[in-house]
Protein backbone atom coordinates (compact mmCIF):
# COMPACT_ATOMS: atom_id res chain seq x y z
CA UNK A 1 0.00 0.00 0.00
CA UNK A 2 3.07 2.90 1.00
CA UNK A 3 4.88 1.78 -2.27
CA UNK A 4 1.19 2.17 -4.17
CA UNK A 5 0.93 5.44 -2.69
CA UNK A 6 4.20 6.37 -3.49
CA UNK A 7 3.65 5.78 -7.24
CA UNK A 8 0.60 6.90 -7.30
CA UNK A 9 2.14 10.53 -6.02
CA UNK A 10 4.94 10.21 -8.72
CA UNK A 11 2.99 9.54 -11.32
CA UNK A 12 0.30 11.87 -10.58
CA UNK A 13 2.61 15.04 -10.58
CA UNK A 14 3.94 13.54 -14.11
CA UNK A 15 0.38 13.20 -16.14
CA UNK A 16 -0.68 16.51 -14.64
CA UNK A 17 2.53 18.15 -15.92
CA UNK A 18 2.00 15.52 -19.17
CA UNK A 19 -1.70 16.61 -19.37
CA UNK A 20 -0.46 19.86 -19.70
CA UNK A 21 1.80 19.33 -22.31
CA UNK A 22 -0.86 17.12 -24.45
CA UNK A 23 -3.12 20.12 -23.92
CA UNK A 24 -0.68 21.89 -25.99
CA UNK A 25 0.85 19.72 -28.55
CA UNK A 26 -2.48 18.15 -29.42
CA UNK A 27 -3.86 19.29 -32.67
CA UNK A 28 -6.34 16.57 -32.78
CA UNK A 29 -9.58 14.97 -30.84
CA UNK A 30 -8.52 11.94 -31.43
CA UNK A 31 -4.81 12.58 -29.12
CA UNK A 32 -6.79 13.26 -26.37
CA UNK A 33 -9.63 10.97 -26.45
CA UNK A 34 -6.56 8.17 -26.35
CA UNK A 35 -4.79 9.87 -23.77
CA UNK A 36 -8.20 9.46 -21.64
CA UNK A 37 -9.20 6.24 -22.39
CA UNK A 38 -5.54 4.93 -21.12
CA UNK A 39 -5.56 7.02 -18.35
CA UNK A 40 -8.82 5.82 -16.90
CA UNK A 41 -7.83 2.09 -17.87
CA UNK A 42 -4.77 2.75 -15.55
CA UNK A 43 -7.15 4.06 -12.80
CA UNK A 44 -9.10 1.43 -13.40
CA UNK A 45 -6.13 -0.94 -12.40
CA UNK A 46 -5.34 1.11 -9.53
CA UNK A 47 -9.17 1.01 -7.88
CA UNK A 48 -8.86 -2.63 -8.31
CA UNK A 49 -5.82 -3.13 -6.75
CA UNK A 50 -3.70 -4.27 -9.67
CA UNK A 51 -0.73 -1.60 -9.16
CA UNK A 52 1.88 -3.21 -11.26
CA UNK A 53 -0.96 -3.64 -14.27
CA UNK A 54 -1.78 0.04 -13.64
CA UNK A 55 2.16 1.29 -13.57
CA UNK A 56 2.67 -0.05 -16.72
CA UNK A 57 -0.11 1.79 -18.58
CA UNK A 58 1.40 5.05 -16.97
CA UNK A 59 4.40 4.55 -18.50
CA UNK A 60 3.81 4.03 -21.81
CA UNK A 61 1.57 7.36 -21.34
CA UNK A 62 4.79 9.30 -20.53
CA UNK A 63 7.47 10.91 -22.23
CA UNK A 64 10.66 10.76 -21.50
CA UNK A 65 12.76 14.61 -21.91
CA UNK A 66 15.05 16.70 -19.55
CA UNK A 67 11.84 17.45 -17.57
CA UNK A 68 10.89 14.56 -16.73
CA UNK A 69 13.81 12.61 -16.54
CA UNK A 70 14.59 12.36 -13.27
CA UNK A 71 11.06 11.50 -11.98
CA UNK A 72 11.58 8.80 -14.17
CA UNK A 73 15.10 7.52 -12.88
CA UNK A 74 13.52 7.98 -9.13
CA UNK A 75 10.85 5.44 -10.62
CA UNK A 76 13.25 2.96 -11.81
CA UNK A 77 14.67 3.06 -8.29
CA UNK A 78 11.88 2.28 -6.33
CA UNK A 79 11.27 -0.29 -8.37
CA UNK A 80 15.23 -1.46 -7.64
CA UNK A 81 14.81 -1.52 -3.89
CA UNK A 82 11.49 -3.21 -4.00
CA UNK A 83 13.28 -6.08 -6.46
CA UNK A 84 11.75 -5.53 -9.30
CA UNK A 85 14.63 -4.95 -11.43
CA UNK A 86 13.44 -6.05 -14.57
CA UNK A 87 11.15 -3.33 -14.66
CA UNK A 88 14.17 -0.82 -13.33
CA UNK A 89 16.07 -1.67 -16.48
CA UNK A 90 13.22 -1.37 -18.44
CA UNK A 91 12.62 2.00 -17.28
CA UNK A 92 16.27 3.00 -17.07
CA UNK A 93 17.11 2.00 -21.19
CA UNK A 94 13.84 3.80 -21.94
CA UNK A 95 15.78 6.86 -20.49
CA UNK A 96 18.98 5.95 -22.51
CA UNK A 97 17.25 5.72 -25.87
CA UNK A 98 15.93 9.24 -26.00
CA UNK A 99 17.94 10.82 -28.38
CA UNK A 100 17.95 14.43 -27.14
CA UNK A 101 18.78 13.88 -23.50
CA UNK A 102 21.53 15.56 -21.63
CA UNK A 103 25.05 14.57 -21.27
CA UNK A 104 24.69 14.64 -17.94
CA UNK A 105 21.29 12.63 -17.36
CA UNK A 106 22.35 10.33 -19.84
CA UNK A 107 25.21 9.35 -17.56
CA UNK A 108 23.09 9.05 -14.35
CA UNK A 109 20.77 6.96 -15.74
CA UNK A 110 23.60 4.47 -17.39
CA UNK A 111 24.80 4.41 -13.75
CA UNK A 112 21.20 3.92 -12.91
CA UNK A 113 20.90 0.98 -15.34
CA UNK A 114 24.38 -0.21 -14.30
CA UNK A 115 22.87 -0.53 -10.63
CA UNK A 116 19.90 -2.28 -12.06
CA UNK A 117 22.25 -5.29 -13.26
CA UNK A 118 24.30 -5.22 -10.28
CA UNK A 119 21.08 -6.40 -8.56
CA UNK A 120 20.40 -8.75 -10.67
CA UNK A 121 23.56 -10.08 -10.27
CA UNK A 122 24.46 -9.38 -13.69
CA UNK A 123 27.91 -8.16 -13.41
CA UNK A 124 29.74 -8.12 -16.60
CA UNK A 125 26.42 -5.54 -17.94
CA UNK A 126 27.12 -3.64 -15.33
CA UNK A 127 31.02 -2.94 -14.96
CA UNK A 128 30.48 -2.05 -19.20
CA UNK A 129 27.81 0.32 -17.80
CA UNK A 130 30.09 2.12 -15.11
CA UNK A 131 33.02 2.06 -18.01
CA UNK A 132 31.00 3.80 -20.32
CA UNK A 133 29.99 6.24 -17.68
CA UNK A 134 34.21 6.55 -16.61
CA UNK A 135 35.35 7.15 -19.73
CA UNK A 136 32.76 9.92 -20.56
CA UNK A 137 34.81 12.07 -18.34
CA UNK A 138 31.71 13.77 -16.84
CA UNK A 139 31.23 15.44 -13.07
CA UNK A 140 30.22 12.11 -11.91
CA UNK A 141 32.73 10.28 -12.94
CA UNK A 142 34.20 9.68 -9.29
CA UNK A 143 31.24 8.21 -7.98
CA UNK A 144 30.85 5.70 -11.43
CA UNK A 145 34.48 4.77 -10.03
CA UNK A 146 32.66 3.99 -6.69
CA UNK A 147 30.37 1.75 -8.63
CA UNK A 148 32.95 -0.04 -10.81
CA UNK A 149 34.82 -0.80 -7.93
CA UNK A 150 32.05 -2.61 -5.98
CA UNK A 151 31.57 -4.57 -8.99
CA UNK A 152 35.30 -5.35 -8.84
CA UNK A 153 34.64 -6.27 -5.33
CA UNK A 154 31.67 -8.54 -5.96
CA UNK A 155 33.36 -10.35 -8.87
CA UNK A 156 36.66 -10.98 -6.81
CA UNK A 157 38.96 -8.96 -9.50
CA UNK A 158 41.57 -7.82 -7.38
CA UNK A 159 44.18 -6.48 -9.84
CA UNK A 160 41.07 -4.25 -11.31
CA UNK A 161 39.80 -3.69 -8.05
CA UNK A 162 43.57 -1.89 -7.19
CA UNK A 163 43.67 -0.12 -10.63
CA UNK A 164 40.63 1.60 -9.52
CA UNK A 165 41.50 2.09 -6.17
CA UNK A 166 44.51 3.84 -6.97
CA UNK A 167 42.69 5.87 -9.20
CA UNK A 168 39.94 7.38 -6.39
CA UNK A 169 43.15 7.93 -4.14
CA UNK A 170 45.07 9.67 -6.97
CA UNK A 171 42.20 11.86 -8.57
CA UNK A 172 39.51 12.31 -5.53
CA UNK A 173 41.95 12.48 -2.78
CA UNK A 174 40.40 9.50 -1.22
CA UNK A 175 41.93 7.43 1.58
CA UNK A 176 41.94 3.96 0.73
CA UNK A 177 45.29 2.76 2.14
CA UNK A 178 43.18 0.33 3.67
CA UNK A 179 41.11 -1.26 1.25
CA UNK A 180 44.49 -1.41 -1.18
CA UNK A 181 45.97 -3.57 1.31
CA UNK A 182 42.90 -6.14 1.45
CA UNK A 183 43.13 -6.29 -2.35
CA UNK A 184 47.00 -7.12 -1.77
CA UNK A 185 46.53 -9.65 1.16
CA UNK A 186 42.99 -11.07 -1.23
CA UNK A 187 45.62 -11.56 -4.21
CA UNK A 188 47.92 -13.62 -1.90
CA UNK A 189 45.35 -15.43 -0.69
CA UNK A 190 43.87 -16.14 -3.72
CA UNK A 191 44.74 -19.78 -5.08
CA UNK A 192 44.11 -18.94 -8.74
CA UNK A 193 46.81 -16.79 -9.22
CA UNK A 194 49.33 -19.33 -8.09
CA UNK A 195 52.13 -17.25 -6.85
CA UNK A 196 55.70 -18.07 -6.34
CA UNK A 197 56.85 -17.41 -2.98
CA UNK A 198 58.80 -14.65 -4.35
CA UNK A 199 55.69 -12.57 -5.75
CA UNK A 200 53.77 -13.42 -2.28
CA UNK A 201 56.14 -11.95 -0.88
CA UNK A 202 56.16 -8.77 -3.17
CA UNK A 203 52.56 -8.20 -2.97
CA UNK A 204 53.02 -8.53 1.14
CA UNK A 205 55.24 -5.89 0.81
CA UNK A 206 53.26 -3.95 -0.99
CA UNK A 207 50.20 -4.41 1.34
CA UNK A 208 52.33 -3.38 4.88
CA UNK A 209 53.75 -0.24 2.34
CA UNK A 210 49.34 0.56 1.93
CA UNK A 211 48.77 -0.16 5.49
CA UNK A 212 51.48 -0.90 7.90
CA UNK A 213 49.38 -1.62 10.58
CA UNK A 214 46.66 -3.93 8.83
CA UNK A 215 46.05 -6.92 11.04
CA UNK A 216 45.69 -8.81 8.32
CA UNK A 217 48.99 -8.53 5.89
CA UNK A 218 50.79 -8.78 9.98
CA UNK A 219 49.36 -12.14 10.00
CA UNK A 220 50.71 -13.24 6.46
CA UNK A 221 53.74 -11.60 7.32
CA UNK A 222 53.58 -13.87 10.68
CA UNK A 223 53.07 -16.80 8.04
CA UNK A 224 56.15 -16.09 6.60
CA UNK A 225 58.03 -16.24 8.81
CA UNK A 226 56.99 -19.45 10.51
CA UNK A 227 57.26 -21.01 6.94
CA UNK A 228 60.77 -19.93 6.78
CA UNK A 229 61.29 -21.44 10.13
CA UNK A 230 62.57 -18.54 11.51
CA UNK A 231 60.22 -19.17 14.47
CA UNK A 232 61.33 -16.13 16.36
CA UNK A 233 60.84 -13.55 14.04
CA UNK A 234 57.06 -15.17 13.52
CA UNK A 235 56.81 -14.80 17.59
CA UNK A 236 57.64 -10.97 17.16
CA UNK A 237 55.53 -10.19 15.09
CA UNK A 238 52.73 -12.21 16.57
CA UNK A 239 53.22 -10.14 19.77
CA UNK A 240 53.16 -6.79 18.17
CA UNK A 241 49.77 -7.87 16.60
CA UNK A 242 48.35 -8.51 19.90
CA UNK A 243 49.33 -5.41 21.38
CA UNK A 244 48.26 -3.51 18.68
CA UNK A 245 44.83 -5.77 18.31
CA UNK A 246 43.92 -7.41 21.48
CA UNK A 247 40.12 -8.01 19.63
CA UNK A 248 41.55 -11.05 17.85
CA UNK A 249 43.28 -12.67 20.72
CA UNK A 250 41.59 -15.99 19.38
CA UNK A 251 43.09 -16.02 15.91
CA UNK A 252 46.67 -15.27 17.11
CA UNK A 253 46.72 -17.09 20.24
CA UNK A 254 47.24 -20.73 18.24
CA UNK A 255 49.26 -19.93 15.92
CA UNK A 256 51.29 -17.88 18.75
CA UNK A 257 50.87 -21.85 20.52
CA UNK A 258 52.63 -23.19 17.40
CA UNK A 259 55.55 -21.21 17.30
CA UNK A 260 56.14 -21.95 20.93
CA UNK A 261 55.76 -25.26 20.25
CA UNK A 262 58.85 -25.13 17.48
CA UNK A 263 60.62 -22.92 20.09
CA UNK A 264 60.12 -26.03 22.89
CA UNK A 265 58.98 -23.39 25.10
CA UNK A 266 55.20 -24.14 26.04
CA UNK A 267 55.80 -22.62 29.70
CA UNK A 268 56.76 -19.28 26.87
CA UNK A 269 53.41 -19.17 26.05
CA UNK A 270 52.13 -19.63 29.55
CA UNK A 271 53.99 -16.64 30.69
CA UNK A 272 52.91 -14.63 28.00
CA UNK A 273 49.36 -15.30 27.87
CA UNK A 274 49.31 -15.11 32.00
CA UNK A 275 51.03 -11.64 31.75
CA UNK A 276 48.37 -10.27 29.85
CA UNK A 277 45.75 -10.67 32.59
CA UNK A 278 44.36 -6.84 33.45
CA UNK A 279 45.75 -5.52 30.52
CA UNK A 280 43.52 -3.11 29.20
CA UNK A 281 41.41 -3.65 25.60
CA UNK A 282 42.28 -7.36 26.17
CA UNK A 283 39.33 -9.70 26.25
CA UNK A 284 40.10 -11.05 29.19
CA UNK A 285 36.84 -13.82 28.63
CA UNK A 286 38.85 -15.41 26.36
CA UNK A 287 42.02 -15.08 28.02
CA UNK A 288 41.72 -16.77 31.01
CA UNK A 289 40.24 -19.89 29.45
CA UNK A 290 43.69 -19.45 27.18
CA UNK A 291 45.52 -19.80 29.92
CA UNK A 292 43.25 -22.76 31.88
CA UNK A 293 44.12 -24.56 29.00
CA UNK A 294 47.32 -23.99 29.12
CA UNK A 295 48.03 -25.10 32.97
CA UNK A 296 45.79 -28.09 32.03
CA UNK A 297 48.12 -29.04 29.15
CA UNK A 298 51.30 -28.32 31.45
CA UNK A 299 50.32 -28.89 35.14
CA UNK A 300 46.40 -30.80 34.78
CA UNK A 301 42.82 -30.50 35.56
CA UNK A 302 43.61 -28.97 39.50
CA UNK A 303 45.71 -26.53 38.38
CA UNK A 304 43.10 -25.03 35.68
CA UNK A 305 39.98 -25.40 38.00
CA UNK A 306 41.57 -23.28 40.92
CA UNK A 307 42.77 -20.41 38.52
CA UNK A 308 39.56 -20.15 36.51
CA UNK A 309 37.49 -20.19 39.85
CA UNK A 310 39.77 -17.45 41.10
CA UNK A 311 39.43 -15.55 37.94
CA UNK A 312 35.93 -16.02 37.33
CA UNK A 313 34.94 -13.63 40.04
CA UNK A 314 36.99 -10.87 39.23
CA UNK A 315 36.23 -11.70 35.02
CA UNK A 316 32.95 -13.19 35.05
CA UNK A 317 31.60 -14.90 31.45
CA UNK A 318 29.97 -17.45 29.96
CA UNK A 319 32.95 -18.77 28.43
CA UNK A 320 34.63 -19.21 31.28
CA UNK A 321 31.87 -20.98 33.19
CA UNK A 322 31.33 -23.20 30.57
CA UNK A 323 35.12 -24.66 30.38
CA UNK A 324 35.05 -24.64 34.17
CA UNK A 325 31.52 -27.26 33.90
CA UNK A 326 33.13 -29.01 31.34
CA UNK A 327 36.65 -29.58 33.40
CA UNK A 328 34.40 -30.38 36.72
CA UNK A 329 32.39 -33.01 34.78
CA UNK A 330 35.62 -34.66 34.25
CA UNK A 331 36.16 -35.21 37.84
CA UNK A 332 32.54 -36.76 38.97
CA UNK A 333 30.91 -39.87 38.38
CA UNK A 334 27.23 -41.30 37.66
CA UNK A 335 24.36 -39.17 38.01
CA UNK A 336 26.33 -35.88 39.34
CA UNK A 337 28.45 -36.19 35.86
CA UNK A 338 25.29 -36.95 33.94
CA UNK A 339 24.05 -33.43 35.11
CA UNK A 340 26.78 -31.70 35.08
CA UNK A 341 27.21 -32.70 31.56
CA UNK A 342 23.55 -31.84 31.00
CA UNK A 343 24.49 -28.45 31.99
CA UNK A 344 27.72 -28.36 30.04
CA UNK A 345 26.14 -28.95 26.83
CA UNK A 346 23.20 -27.05 27.49
CA UNK A 347 25.51 -23.66 28.14
CA UNK A 348 27.59 -24.83 24.77
CA UNK A 349 24.26 -24.55 22.78
CA UNK A 350 23.39 -21.47 23.94
CA UNK A 351 27.14 -20.12 23.10
CA UNK A 352 26.92 -22.00 19.98
CA UNK A 353 23.74 -19.74 19.19
CA UNK A 354 25.62 -16.13 19.80
CA UNK A 355 26.81 -13.91 16.69
CA UNK A 356 30.90 -14.38 17.38
CA UNK A 357 31.30 -11.76 15.15
CA UNK A 358 29.95 -7.76 14.36
CA UNK A 359 30.21 -4.89 12.31
CA UNK A 360 31.59 -1.78 14.17
CA UNK A 361 30.03 0.19 11.94
CA UNK A 362 26.41 -1.46 10.38
CA UNK A 363 25.86 -3.88 13.09
CA UNK A 364 26.08 -7.07 11.00
CA UNK A 365 26.59 -9.94 12.82
CA UNK A 366 27.61 -13.78 11.78
CA UNK A 367 29.42 -16.33 12.87
CA UNK A 368 32.21 -15.97 10.47
CA UNK A 369 35.02 -13.52 10.03
CA UNK A 370 34.49 -10.68 7.05
CA UNK A 371 37.37 -8.70 6.07
CA UNK A 372 35.14 -7.27 4.10
CA UNK A 373 31.63 -6.59 5.46
CA UNK A 374 28.99 -8.75 3.56
CA UNK A 375 26.17 -5.55 4.39
CA UNK A 376 28.33 -2.31 4.48
CA UNK A 377 30.82 -3.08 2.65
CA UNK A 378 33.39 -1.80 4.15
CA UNK A 379 37.13 -3.72 5.24
CA UNK A 380 38.19 -4.22 8.73
CA UNK A 381 35.06 -2.73 10.28
CA UNK A 382 34.12 -7.00 11.95
CA UNK A 383 35.82 -7.67 15.00
CA UNK A 384 35.08 -10.92 17.42
CA UNK A 385 32.50 -10.88 20.29
CA UNK A 386 33.24 -11.97 23.33
CA UNK A 387 31.01 -13.49 25.85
Amino acid sequence: MVFSAILLLLLGGLIGWFIGRRSIKANTKGDVKQFSKDYFVGLNYLLNEQPDAAVDVFIRMLEVDNNTVETHMALGSLFRRRGETDRAIRIHQNIIARPNLSKDLRIQALQELGRDYMTAGVFDRAERLFLEAVESGSKNRVQSLHYLLDVYEREKDWFAALEIAQKLQKQANENKTQAIAHYYCEVIEDPRNNLSIEQANHYLQLALQADKYNIRAGLLKAKKFFTAKDYKSALKVYKRLLKQEPNFLFKIVPLLKETYIQLSDQNGLLDYLYKQIGREQTPQALLIVLVAKQLQFLYGIDAAIDFLTMQLHEYPSLSGIEYLLNLRTQSLQGKEQHDMQFLTTTLQRLLAEKAQYVCEHCGFSGKKLHWLCPSCRRWGTIKPVFV
